[in-house]
């Protein structure tokens, strides 16, 4: 196997095509427009549901997990501590759940999705106000 030197050094791989006519680039436009589209509809179901589910938690737990921990004896309540473990552990899955989520770049997905951080980051921290008031 001989090396010539004047053979120019062209790599097999690399892309030969043509550019994109302009109906082609519109086409992989659309086509990128109706991925993203259906992306965030689904995004959408998604914190759709993490709503629901902190609203849920908010409904079943919030009122007696804000409530206070000790009776006018100074022990605990039994009820109170359950639902101030449930309310705390359900909001941290849904947090786990947002965090889980790629927004892919795009906009719409990335705000949505720091919203409800917000504000179940928001729900966490007055609770944890009331977690750590003896009474």
């Amino acid at each position: 196997m001989s090396n010539n030197l004047n053979t120019p050094n062209v790599d097999p791989t690399a892309d030969t095509q043509e550019p994109l006519s302009k109906s082609q680039r519109r086409r992989q436009l659309r086509h990128k427009r109706k991925l993203e589209e259906a992306l965030v509809d689904e995004m959408t179901l998604v914190f759709l549901e993490i709503e629901d589910a902190v609203f849920s938690i908010q409904k079943q737990y919030g009122e007696l997990a804000l409530s206070p921990l000790l009776d006018e004896s100074g022990q605990v309540i039994e009820e109170v501590q359950k639902a101030r473990r449930a309310y705390e552990e359900l909001l941290l899955k849904q947090l786990e759940r947002l965090d889980g989520l790629d927004s892919h770049n795009i906009e719409s997905i990335r705000s949505r999705r720091k919203e409800l951080v917000i504000t179940i980051n928001g729900l966490l921290e007055a609770y944890d106000r009331i977690k750590h008031t003896p009474h």
